[in-house]
């Protein structure tokens, strides 16, 4: 076991890498109350087309909202249902999909070790009938139709739909109803062996717990197991980055505000210095649009804009920069929101810099000063192949030219697709 220090942030972490593969991080947390730990694979909307293949030599694509499935599904667990069983230990679970992941997670002050175990149990353990994946169908699909109906929900999807054109980013996490009702208990069932392979796992426990024995539990736990996995063919992805499928849609929808949303779809960044330039690309989406802004008071006092969100998207081979509002006149704010990123450079300079490099590395701290928030940070941030600890020195690191090396590199010649959603009403 690994001991790693991290003496900018004041925090210790353990690190091993089981004999079957899994990866384990723990983190001491003297004084606290709550003990948290983190399950996660590698295994999300990312995976939509790939192609799984079983014993018998045959191919099985990965469908749409798959991962999501899954994850609904283990909850379904044969000794109960899997809160009902953390209720009854006195402690707080659930688990989330995304594109790149999907993790399940628990909180508690009491019956830690049980807790502990149960984690590790009950994602490895596929026990479904084809009478319970079925009417599961039924609830995903009615959740799906909910949510895609929602306006913000409508823009996204319509805007990253007409930003890509082959990149997985552009399907939903929770798939298609279509997708959903075509899910079979078999593909789950082999989604589940190759995807919760322990080497393509993250296990990250956080509280005030004894190390050895934590680590001692842990390995008793997975002695035994391992997966006959699949093998999994990767689908190759030919994404075109100097165009969009649609530079700008118009939607007539029942809604009382008109919305808009730009993105802005960036190249790949290379592998090497990764993350300092994410955390570059989401500091300029501060100073273009962030609320102490000069441009984002603008948008409010004069009313052309509302409920502004902006942000910058990024994983490991895919990113984005996007802004969206409700809004009032969409050709000015198109205009403004278009100009603003063409004159970034202007907007750089180093007293910006530092008060977002203070502010981030604050959050950061604040973050360590909560076991479920330092527990769920740090496991997503495996998943970018990041340990969040180091992020600290990396922040420290930037500097103007970096910001402006990396606008002039990936956002100055960005392509953009532009989305409005206008009221029936507001013609």
């Amino acid at each position: 076991m690994d001991k790693l220090v991290y003496k900018s942030i004041d925090e210790v972490a353990y690190h091993k890498t089981l004999s079957n593969g899994l990866n384990v991080y723990l983190i001491k947390k003297e004084g606290f109350k709550d003990k948290c730990a983190f399950y996660g694979t590698k295994f999300g909307s990312f995976q939509t087309g790939d192609y799984l293949i079983d014993r018998n030599n045959e191919k099985h694509e990965v469908v749409g909202g798959i991962a999501h499935f899954l994850e609904h599904r283990l909850f379904d667990y044969y000794k109960g249902n899997v809160m009902d069983l953390y209720d009854e230990l006195g402690a707080y679970t659930n688990a989330f999909t995304s594109y790149n992941k999907t993790v399940y997670y628990f909180s508690t002050v009491n019956n830690f070790e049980k807790c502990l175990n149960l984690l590790l149990d009950f994602p490895a353990t596929f026990e479904m009938s084809e009478e319970a994946v079925n009417k599961e169908k039924d609830i995903i699909v009615q959740e799906l139709l909910m949510y895609k109906d929602m306006p913000d929900q409508k823009i996204f999807d319509k805007t990253i739909n007409n930003l890509y054109y082959e990149h997985p980013i552009k399907f939903d996490v929770g798939g298609e109803p279509s997708e959903v009702r075509g899910t079979t208990k078999d593909l789950l069932k082999l989604c589940q062996q190759t995807f919760y392979s322990p080497g393509n796992m993250y296990l990250v426990v956080v509280g005030d717990i004894d190390i050895d024995k934590t680590m001692e539990l842990i390995e008793n736990n997975q002695k035994d197991k391992t997966f006959d996995t699949s093998k999994w063919e990767e689908k190759i992805i030919n994404e075109n980055y100097n165009k969009a499928i649609k530079d700008y849609e118009e939607i007539k929808e029942s809604i009382n505000n008109d919305k808009l949303m730009i993105a802005y779809k960036l190249k790949p960044f290379e592998s090497e210095n990764r993350m300092k330039k994410q955390m570059c690309m989401e500091f300029l989406s501060s100073i273009l649009f962030g609320s102490n802004t000069d441009f984002y008071e603008y948008l409010i006092k004069n009313e052309l804009a509302s409920n502004i969100e902006f942000g910058y998207i990024g994983y490991s081979d895919v990113s984005l920069l996007a802004f969206n509002a409700d809004i009032t006149d969409s050709e000015k704010v198109i205009r403004l929101v278009k100009n603003r990123v063409e004159n970034a450079l202007s907007l750089i300079n180093d007293e910006e810099l530092e008060n977002l490099k203070k502010s981030e590395t604050s959050f950061i701290i604040r973050t360590c000063n909560s076991c479920s928030e330092l527990a769920k940070y740090f496991a997503v941030y495996l998943f970018e192949d990041t340990n969040y600890f180091n992020l600290v020195d990396i922040i420290k690191s930037i500097t103007v030219n970096d910001l402006i090396s990396v606008y002039n590199e990936y956002l100055k010649d960005a392509v953009s697709s532009t989305c409005v959603l206008r009221g029936e009403s507001n013609d």
